[in-house]
């Protein structure tokens, strides 16, 4: 049994203020969402298209800032545990919807055309782990130069392909929107959309100092120091707190039925999640992956990481395989993601956390 003992309230005050942000982003998140498809829904956007793209990048704003203050303090395992934490985080909340929409296998409504979008985000994911095996190998930052612009390409060629697909699928738009019932101009709605962006964006720099003090904040369970480090709680708190518009945005597309714009904005967010590497890099000089690995036990991010690869693999299969059979009232393949992201957080806190005795 465990007992936390806290040598004073300052840890309390940095959770306290880590759910505050949370809270912030969480809320104008949501508004910035329904901000952004109202004016997209004018420009006669589709929904799928709209989750992939627009909603992603927007959903996705909390990342950035993140990514930008954490290269700045000079802690890019912070801003690198973010991007992979909330690609976990998305993943989730797809167990999650499969879990809220009752018996039988979520994945078994969704449209095959996810699987591309599944596979750009694998295949960028598969370069940003090869620039950080190489840099750990060679101890140089040159591999960053070449793997990071064809992370670039993989994402714009592979937002074409999807484009295209749209567009030749039935689906592509679902139905006709009431643009007469939109009475606020594109003015007022950019204007909204800027608002909400800075409310984010400050919450999201805060959310990176606080859970900087905290990556190093000591604490005591059962007689042991633990000194949680950049990483991990980039991964766990910060990859939970930048996922919640994500959350927001899903669970409000479920109650209106549109499971595939849910899933395209999941999708979408993890591709443009890990392109913010690229950010990362243009704001150091020795490159984000010598960086990482110079951090204390930077390369154990590595684990989430490649977590998130067999995760996507898992909705992959059970979007072909479309099976019906249930589990615990969640898909197969849904549960088998849970499982996954349940054991590589236990391998990541096994090899990321610094335990003084």
């Amino acid at each position: 049994m465990f007992q936390f003992l806290i040598s004073d309230s300052n840890l309390w005050v940095l959770f306290t203020s880590l759910g505050l942000c949370g809270i912030v982003i969480l809320y104008y998140g949501m508004k910035l969402s329904l901000t952004t498809e109202t004016f997209a829904e004018k420009k006669k956007i589709s929904s799928s298209w709209l989750g992939l793209t627009v909603l992603a990048m927007i959903t996705s704003m909390p990342e950035l800032t993140v990514v930008l203050t954490s290269s700045i303090m000079g802690k890019p395992e912070l801003g690198v545990g973010d991007i992979f934490g909330a690609c976990q985080m998305n993943l989730i909340i797809i167990v999650l919807l499969d879990a809220l929409q009752g018996s039988g296998a979520f994945s078994y409504q969704l449209r095959l055309t996810h699987i591309l979008p599944a596979s750009m985000s694998i295949l960028i994911i598969g370069l940003a782990i090869l620039g950080i095996v190489v840099t750990s190998i060679t101890g140089t930052s040159f591999i960053g130069f070449i793997v990071l612009p064809l992370m670039l390409l993989a994402y714009i060629y592979g937002n074409r392909l999807i484009y295209k697909v749209e567009q030749l699928s039935e689906e592509g738009f679902d139905k006709e929107e009431d643009i007469g019932a939109i009475i606020e101009t594109d003015t007022e709605l950019l204007m909204k959309i800027i608002l909400y962006g800075i409310l984010i964006s400050s919450a999201g720099a805060l959310a990176s100092l606080l859970a900087n003090d905290l990556s190093v904040y000591p604490f005591m369970i059962s007689g042991k120091t633990f000194i949680l480090g950049g990483s991990f709680v980039g991964v766990l708190f910060l990859g939970f707190i930048t996922a919640l518009p994500e959350f927001a945005v899903s669970f409000s597309a479920m109650k209106l039925g549109a499971v595939d714009m849910a899933v395209s904005n999941i999708l979408g967010s993890i591709a443009f999640n890990v392109t913010l590497l690229i950010v990362m890099q243009l704001t150091t000089t020795k490159g984000i992956f010598l960086l990482l690995l110079q951090a204390q036990n930077g390369i154990s991010i590595l684990i989430p990481a490649v977590g998130v690869i067999i995760m996507i693999a898992i909705v992959m299969m059970g979007l072909i395989y479309r099976s019906q059979k249930s589990f615990l009232q969640m898909g197969l393949d849904s549960f088998a993601v849970l499982l996954i992201y349940i054991l590589t957080m236990w391998l990541f806190f096994e090899y990321s956390v610094h335990i003084a005795h």
